[in-house]
């Protein structure tokens, strides 16, 4: 009975990440359009962002992303630029996919911990060039 419920509550969390994962999705894109629509305004530019350049776009993302709705924050790079050029990484891929793979949430804080390290281990560790106000 016991492992069942745990297997229940390792997925409901799961299922809370892949929900929680999706609206951050959700307000990151839409952030991008406001932000495209307010940077156009602003700077009274022509917009880049036409049906074809719109077209290459997504289909860029499908390809070396594997969806098209990574384009928004792909259009906002191509209107400050000036034009579309293939090989940029849209900010919620980096974000919410590359991130937590190159940086794991079991290993954010380690480089934190460093700094105290010449406490813990004295004159075996070097101590910090730039110490905290306390010490």
């Amino acid at each position: 009975m016991i492992a069942f419920l745990r297997k229940k509550y390792f997925q409901f969390l799961k299922l809370i990440d892949n929900v929680v994962l999706r609206l951050s999705y959700l307000h990151s894109r839409s952030e991008a359009r406001r932000f495209r629509k307010e940077f156009l305004k602003r700077s009274g530019r022509t917009p880049v962002l036409t049906r074809q350049v719109k077209k290459d776009i997504k289909d860029y993302c499908r390809e070396r992303f594997g969806s098209p709705a990574f384009w928004p924050h792909l259009a906002n790079l191509a209107e400050i630029k000036g034009e579309f050029v293939r090989g940029w990484i849209p900010e919620d891929y980096f974000r919410y996919v590359l991130e937590p793979k190159l940086n794991p949430t079991a290993y954010v804080n380690l480089g934190d911990m460093r700094s105290i390290d010449h406490r813990r281990f004295g004159d075996f560790a070097i101590k910090p060039l730039f110490p905290p106000d306390n010490e």
